[in-house]
């Protein structure tokens, strides 16, 4: 594993806080996005999923919220347009925890 100075560290810290990219910090110190995630956690510092912009656990809150309205019989598309999803997203949701 590539190893960043604790400089180098609390810069991609401060990066990453300010909404810039795993992967573009990495770039930036000649290192992989993943070890600059893996610092980043190390630090106590949540991270984003990767492609979306949710920590896992703003994603297990949505996940739950879906299962909730999918309980009370709410269809999948109305739960996809409440929550500015898709109908397939949150069909995965729904059959990945039932």
């Amino acid at each position: 594993m590539s190893k960043l100075t604790k400089k180098n560290i609390s810069e991609a810290i401060k990066l990453y806080q300010s909404g810039i990219s795993q992967s573009t910090i990495g770039k930036l110190f000649g290192v992989s996005g993943q070890i600059v995630g893996r610092y980043i956690r190390s630090s106590g510092i949540e991270t984003c999923v990767g492609g979306y912009n949710q920590t896992r656990s703003e994603i297990k809150e949505k996940h739950a919220e879906i299962l909730a309205r999918f309980n009370r019989s709410e269809s999948l598309s109305s739960i996809a347009k409440a929550l500015n999803m898709s109908t397939s997203g949150v069909d995965y949701v729904v059959k990945k925890y039932s």
